[in-house]
């Protein structure tokens, strides 16, 4: 990423690898918008900003419409109103890139308005390019959907699409997540089939980019033959370490041929409660709707690895102040601890 001034705009503005807009920023001068207050000046503001960010006008022509999560049509690059956030004197407004009615993940732009009067702050955009997702058959959407209404937190929404459960509905769609997530669980054999039981919390549908690299992590390492100073790397002192531990991962099956990486593909967003080595956890899962291959998997926690005091130095030592080393280590007194699953 490259930050220059546009003189034109008035704005500092963020250029990607390959030189598409990613953001203007007004802080030297806000932007003003007349006459508009909330979404209507939000939605003004991002009409004048289309051809900097290089926007389709025409796909912003149901701008003020929500965004759906349940409706696959045959239908374009569009961008529909997600959600909006305040902070102090100023709300930024999101709206989701969408692409057969559905939301891009990660996709989108924002616009940061201040109230009274309104002026444009800054804006956001991370709209994907090249998106090509093929429709999945309505028989896999319709089983999808009917998933999606046996979760703890069904969207009201489903409504529109799914006749309303009945208490046999509801085990048939427990029977059907078990079914769908038994490609992820089924080589974990230490488990036991009650630490494997699982349950939808929420279901939704989006387009996503496959990326073989990150199916099971945000950040891949890669391989590195070994060198003359492996045996050094691997002393390492614990305090050189960064201050993270490695999340848990589930134990995923190869893919079938049909899904090639850098692809684009409907998706079921599933966040579900499965436990994991006989902890509980939750997970959000992304499941290629034709196929049901889970196509990226995360662990929703954030390991932490650090030092602790394992006793107070002060009572330790009975000296009101300990002196700094002359050169940074690690304190005498501190202690590597397991990693913390915050």
């Amino acid at each position: 990423m490259r930050r220059t001034y546009d003189s034109t705009l008035k704005a500092t503005v963020t250029l990607d690898d390959a030189g598409h807009v990613r953001g203007l920023n007004h802080l030297d001068e806000y932007r003003e918008i007349e006459n508009l207050r909330g979404r209507e000046a939000a939605q003004a503001y991002i009409l004048e900003i289309a051809g900097p960010l290089n926007i389709a006008p025409e796909t912003l022509r149901n701008l003020d419409q929500p965004i759906s999560y349940f409706d696959p049509l045959t239908q374009e690059i569009e961008y529909r109103f997600s959600e909006e956030k305040a902070a102090f004197d100023a709300v930024t407004y999101a709206y989701y890139q969408t692409y057969l009615n559905l939301p891009v993940w990660g996709a989108g732009i924002t616009a940061t308005i201040k109230q009274a009067p309104a002026r444009a702050v800054a804006s956001t955009n991370t709209s994907a390019l090249g998106i090509d997702a093929a429709m999945p058959s309505a028989q896999a959407i319709a089983c999808y959907r009917r998933l999606f209404a046996t979760a703890e937190k069904a969207d009201p929404a489903l409504s529109r699409f799914v006749a309303k459960q009945s208490k046999a509905s509801e085990i048939s769609g427990a029977r059907l997540l078990t079914d769908i997530l038994s490609k992820a669980t089924k080589s974990a054999k230490e488990l036991t089939d009650k630490q494997t039981a699982s349950r939808l919390i929420r279901g939704r549908f989006f387009v996503y980019r496959y990326e073989a690299a990150r199916r099971i992590t945000d950040h891949p390492q890669p391989e590195s033959a070994p060198g003359p100073n492996a045996k050094e790397k691997a002393t390492t002192q614990p305090g050189d370490r960064p201050l993270s531990g490695t999340p848990p991962t589930l134990p995923l099956p190869p893919l079938p041929k049909s899904i090639r990486d850098g692809e684009w593909y409907v998706v079921a967003e599933l966040i579900v409660h499965l436990p994991f080595e006989g902890r509980p956890m939750n997970w959000r899962i992304l499941m290629d709707v034709e196929t049901n291959s889970v196509l990226y998997a995360r662990a929703l926690i954030s390991p932490v690895n650090g030092l602790i005091f394992s006793a107070d130095p002060i009572t330790l030592t009975a000296t009101p102040l300990i002196p700094l080393p002359p050169t940074p280590r690690r304190s005498t007194w501190s202690a590597a601890v397991p990693p913390c699953q915050v």
